[in-house]
Order: C-alpha cells, then structure tokens, then sequence
C-alpha cells in the first residue's frame, strides 16, 4: 500500500495574464520503506510537489493522499494536525 499517493496533480500560479503551470498531472506513489529523490534542474517544481505532498500549499487540481487520507480535503486546523503527526522537513 502506498503511504504517498498524488493523482493528476496539478499546481498553476497566476503571473498576469500567463499562467504557470509549477506541477502539471503528476502521479506518484511512494510505499512503506521506499527511498524516493526529487531531482530536477532549477524551477521544475521540486519544492511546489513537496509543499502541496506536505500539505502547505493546495493543489490546483488532482489528489494527495498520504496515510490514506485526501489531504487536500481537510479543514485548515485539520491539516495542521495532519502535519504535526505525519510530516516532516529536512531542508538542506
């Protein structure tokens, strides 16, 4: 089972008339005891998929699902629970 599902995830920011898509239809899924990097060059969206995985930043479109749970369905003081007892940021 998966403990990181994400489902045609999407994140798009607004930048005047142009939109910028940060994470376009990204599927993911991470198991139990799986070692999984993010790599990419510069302004590919690493940090935007980590922040929406993470719950800090909600998607545009798509799911996240970590633990089982839709984490882009949770209240706000839902979320912040969710992330006190579920996740973690190491920033290097």
């Amino acid at each position: 089972m998966a403990v990181i599902k994400t489902k045609n995830l999407e994140r798009a920011y607004q930048d005047g008339d142009n939109q910028i898509m940060a994470v376009n239809g990204v599927d993911l899924e991470v198991k139990k005891g799986e070692f999984t990097a993010v790599v990419g060059p510069s302004g590919s969206g690493k940090t935007t998929l980590l922040n929406l995985i993470g719950g800090l930043d909600k998607p545009t479109a798509g799911e996240v699902i970590v633990d089982g749970k839709h984490i882009q369905e949770l209240t706000d003081n839902q979320l912040i629970n969710f992330r006190l007892k579920h996740i973690g940021f190491v920033f290097q």
